[in-house]
């Protein structure tokens, strides 16, 4: 028998991706952080990543779970 998934199933999943983007920002990649300055990726390259990656699971929200706030 296969049982679907509560909305305290999703919100855990989507905790869980929220958790992941916010320890990403605090700790970066370790290769990213022992390089010198100049071969670090731009800070642009890192907030426009994690818009995309907070864009995603935004938009896979369910309707009854999004609200007006994104105008």
């Amino acid at each position: 028998m296969e049982e679907r998934d509560t909305k305290l199933d999703f919100l855990l999943i989507l905790q869980a991706k929220c958790y992941i983007v916010v320890a990403q920002m605090i700790h970066p990649h370790s290769e990213w952080a022992a390089d010198t300055e100049g071969s670090r990726p731009p800070a642009a390259y890192f907030i426009k990543a994690t818009q995309l990656q907070l864009q995603d699971i935004r938009q896979n929200l369910p309707a009854d779970m999004q609200t007006d706030s994104q105008h």
